[in-house]
């Protein structure tokens, strides 16, 4: 998100990029992609998400974790 949070638009003062290193919240909410038999170990499926105050109010989750359709930036920003 470095092209994302250095932009001056006042809207991305509002938005935050979140690591989930461990897969804790991926595998709370079922979002977990096990990669361990290729090296990768336990990843989160590609999703983009709408938090407020630590509530999921939006999230979109890709079928294919290869391609960012439904989980883009521009998808997600329509819904701010």
């Amino acid at each position: 998100m470095t092209g994302v949070q250095t932009c001056a638009l006042p809207i991305y003062a509002k938005i935050d990029g979140l690591a989930d290193g461990s897969a804790v919240f991926v595998k709370a909410a079922g979002l977990d992609l096990d990669l361990t038999e290729f090296g990768l170990g336990v990843r989160g499926k590609r999703f983009s998400a709408i938090v407020n105050d630590g509530v999921v109010d939006w999230i979109n989750v890709e079928e294919n974790s290869s391609v960012a359709t439904v989980s883009s930036a521009e998808t997600t920003l329509e819904k701010l």
